[in-house]
C-alpha cells in the first residue's frame, strides 16, 4: 500500500463515486469522490473550492456484504488545484467534528478496503492528482 507517512495521517481508499457538497447558500452541487480516509476526502468539482472554507458533504460508501452507508459530514478545504486537461478542480478536504458512528463506519470501510486483496489494489491510496492526470 502506498502511503506518505510525513504527509498522511491515515491511509486513503480510491473511490469513483458520486458526492454532493452544500454551499453557504444551501445549494447542493454534484462532485466526484476520488478518495476517502478517516480524516478526509478528495473531490473533483467543476469549480474551485476556496481553501479554508467549510462545506457539508455527502456520499455513499459501498458495502458489498450489506447496506451501503451514506455519510454526511462537514469538511474544510485544505488544498485545491486546477486539473487543466479535465477542465475541473481537485480538492482535498479534512473532516471536522465527525460523530463517533460516522468515524467508526469510515474506519471499518478503510480497514476492509486496505486489507482486502481485491483486484484494483494498485489504485488504492492513489494521489488524486495522479488519478485525474
Amino acid at each position: 500500500m502506498h502511503t506518505e507517512p510525513n504527509q498522511r495521517q491515515h491511509p486513503r481508499v480510491t473511490l469513483f463515486e458520486s458526492a454532493r457538497y452544500i454551499t453557504g447558500q444551501r445549494q447542493q452541487i454534484h462532485a466526484d469522490l476520488l478518495n476517502v480516509s478517516v480524516s478526509g476526502l478528495a473531490l473533483l468539482t467543476d469549480r474551485a473550492l476556496p481553501v479554508g472554507e467549510v462545506f457539508d458533504v455527502s456520499f455513499v460508501l459501498p458495502n458489498p456484504v450489506g447496506l451501503d452507508h451514506r455519510i454526511f459530514a462537514s469538511a474544510r478545504v485544505r488544498h485545491s488545484s486546477h486539473v487543466e486537461h479535465r477542465m475541473a478542480h481537485a480538492s482535498g478536504l479534512e473532516f471536522e467534528g465527525l460523530d463517533e458512528e460516522t468515524r467508526s463506519v469510515l474506519e471499518g470501510f478503510v480497514e476492509r478496503e486496505t486489507s482486502s486483496g481485491q483486484e484494483g489494489e494498485e489504485f488504492r491510496d492513489a494521489d488524486p492528482m495522479e488519478v485525474v492526470s
